[in-house]
């Protein structure tokens, strides 16, 4: 019998914070929302071993469900192709 030993660091879904440039955006959430989001902090502290800001926690989260969305991916691509197609005709 196989034993397969998965660490957080590998069981988290959301992975290691990247920082790029902010933008304000105006945000009020529930209390349970919060309350969550808390406690989801505390577990990427213990799996990264460093402190995270709200901020970034609540990006890395919108960012890793819009890339697991293929509905908005797909939308994605459509937007950027007519883009490009625009821009051709220019």
């Amino acid at each position: 019998m196989h034993r397969y030993i998965i660490t957080q660091e590998l069981a988290m879904l959301i992975g290691r914070i990247e920082h790029d440039p902010k933008k304000q955006l105006p945000l009020q959430l529930p209390e349970s929302t919060l309350g969550r989001l808390e406690l989801y902090k505390e577990l990427y502290q213990q799996t990264f071993g460093e402190k995270v800001a709200n901020s970034d926690l609540v990006d890395l989260m919108l960012t890793t469900l819009m890339d697991r969305d293929r509905a908005f991916r797909r939308y994605e691509k459509e937007v950027e192709r007519r883009k490009k197609q625009e821009a051709k005709q220019q």
